[in-house]
């Protein structure tokens, strides 16, 4: 009897990794109509986290928020709950929400995309009651240092003048303080879990925009001011 273990990650924008499994199974039957699989498909806290976590648990539930995406359209974005310990659980990936698969985010110039629609989802699941989080941060299309989330939770971001920017990476350019007198307070009594495979800071030669932000559209001439 062959044994074959099937873990593939998502295919970018086709296949979720579930879907991906199946079809690599359906291909090798042909030739081996007597494997066994062994199914275990993948995910890195990008893009398919959701699709795996859910396709893996047998009481989790697919659930949808309207929220903002990168470009800031209104989305209809998806999230999991699924209890961890006895504990309802929200499974958020951000890349449904600001991924560049998503709408016109990819469209938009990476100078003027947010992650305010992160903040309102989270805002969304604690409406609801949830104080569990598992946040799959991979696979976005945004590069501005999460400032779009922490402006949906309520914290202001001023620039010298007092003055609030907008929370891009243009408004950045502008940041001089943060005031966390408006944060949301369910937070304090949250738990946000967070997914991804990298330890990269957002600036410096190994931080983030350095590495990923081309990925984004952050042209190479323009690293300096980002």
């Amino acid at each position: 009897m062959t044994i074959i273990v099937l873990a593939p990650c998502s295919y970018k924008g086709s296949l979720t990794a579930p879907l991906a499994a199946q079809a690599m199974a359906t291909g090798i039957r042909r030739i081996w109509t007597d494997a066994v699989f062994r199914f275990c498909p993948m995910a890195d806290g990008g893009e398919g986290t959701l699709a795996v976590v859910l396709a893996a648990s047998r009481a989790g539930e697919l659930c949808t928020a309207r929220v903002h995406a990168a470009d800031g359209a209104s989305l209809a974005a998806a999230y999991g709950v699924l209890p961890i310990n006895g504990q309802p659980t929200a499974w958020v990936e951000v890349a449904q929400i600001i991924g560049p698969h998503i709408g016109k985010n990819q469209d938009t110039p990476v100078a003027h995309r947010t992650s305010v629609g992160v903040g309102d989802l989270i805002t969304y699941c604690l409406d609801a009651g949830l104080r569990h989080f598992m946040v799959g941060l991979g696979g976005t299309a945004t590069n501005d240092g999460g400032v779009g989330f922490l402006a949906a939770m309520g914290v202001k971001l001023l620039a010298a003048s007092g003055n609030e920017i907008v929370p891009t990476p243009a408004g950045l350019a502008e940041l001089a303080y943060l005031d966390f007198s408006a944060l949301d307070t369910r937070l304090k009594d949250s738990d946000i879990t967070i997914l991804a495979d990298v330890n990269n800071p957002l600036y410096g030669n190994n931080g983030a925009t350095y590495v990923f932000g081309p990925q984004k559209g952050v042209a190479v001439g323009t690293l300096a001011v980002f």
